[in-house]
């Protein structure tokens, strides 16, 4: 079987600012992610809501977690619960 969905990391050592200043990134706000504070984003073109991304805060810049689910599948849940789901695994590894 197929799988649901893709899981990304991406780390940077740009700034949490400079990343929301980045042209495509959208609608930030504010969540709580696997116990830790978190800034969960839009990117533009998403118009399917396939994609959930959110971004943590680190001391050397910040770490980005993607969950994007197949286009192909119909009747998934929310990118966001399986980004919540793997994130519990893989937030309390991220630094500080």
């Amino acid at each position: 079987m197929a799988p649901k969905y893709g899981l990304t990391v991406y780390t940077s050592a740009k700034s949490l600012a400079e990343f929301e200043a980045k042209p495509g990134n959208a609608d930030f706000a504010d969540t709580t992610v696997a116990g830790r504070p978190a800034r969960k984003f839009r990117v533009a073109g998403d118009s399917r809501n396939l994609i959930c991304d959110v971004v943590f805060e680190t001391r050397d810049g910040v770490v980005q977690l993607e969950v994007m689910n197949r286009a192909s599948l119909d009747g998934l849940e929310e990118p966001c619960v399986y980004l919540n789901s793997a994130a519990s695994a893989l937030v309390p590894t991220f630094p500080r």
